[in-house]
């Protein structure tokens, strides 16, 4: 198993307006091949900060998508 974890910042007031643009990223790779788990999303403390967590079957399953 793969687990990817981090987090990126954005302007707050650009925070709705990424994940909203992420929807499609994390629908596509919720259906991919070895995809166990896929989130982006708002921390609940930093206006400013999104989490990315990722859970895959391989690392080749990760490499394909």
């Amino acid at each position: 198993m793969v687990i990817v974890a981090g987090h990126i910042n954005v302007e707050p007031q650009q925070r709705e307006t990424y994940l909203a643009v992420s929807l499609p990223v994390v629908e596509r790779a919720g259906g991919a091949p070895g995809s166990l788990d896929f989130a982006i999303s708002a921390d609940l403390i930093d206006l400013g900060r999104i989490n990315i967590f990722e859970r895959w079957e391989s690392p080749a399953a990760v490499e394909a998508f």
